[in-house]
């Protein structure tokens, strides 16, 4: 077995939709998963489902297929673990899995991508000359905006005033 992550062949693991289930089948070289019975985790979050899975001898690499259920998955971004045995521990693969119910399904082999931006800046309270305007009706907002737009000195005055 693998201290890390087990490496997912790109060219020979896929997953489509048949029906209401996903079909998923992973090809691990250098995984040394001895054929039979296995469990696959998948976790999304805080979210976990189990599944059985199958793993067979396939031209030097084990082949792990399993299958999931639409409705179990919803959307989201799954990470794929596999347990040999019963009593083992789940080893994670570098692969994951994008199911939404309205879209193709996609696997996505390799490490997850970090994160390169900062987290964005906390927006600026607005003044309060905002926070007032947005209270005013829209036809008295539309003509501020309108003065404000043709510079001083251009608001129209109704009648009755003086123009000083």
């Amino acid at each position: 077995m693998t201290a890390g992550p087990l490496e997912v062949d790109e060219q020979l693991s896929w997953a489509q939709r048949v029906g209401d289930e996903i079909r998923v089948q992973l090809r691990l070289p250098g995984a040394g998963l001895e054929p039979g019975a296995a469990d696959v985790r998948l976790t999304s979050g805080s979210r976990r489902i189990r599944l059985p899975a199958a793993v067979q001898a396939a031209e030097g690499a084990p082949v792990v297929t399993f299958s999931a259920p639409q409705v179990q998955l919803g959307s989201g971004v799954w990470s794929v673990a596999v347990r040999p045995s019963a009593g083992g521990q789940f080893l994670r693969a570098r692969a994951r899995l994008l199911a939404p119910p309205t879209q193709p399904v996609a696997l996505l082999p390799g490490p997850a991508p970090e994160t390169r931006m900062a987290s964005p800046a906390p927006r600026a309270r607005p003044s309060l000359a905002r926070r007032l305007a947005r209270r005013l009706p829209a036809p008295v907002r539309r003509a501020l905006l309108r003065g404000r737009d043709r510079g001083p000195g251009s608001v129209e005055r109704g009648p009755g005033s003086t123009g000083r």
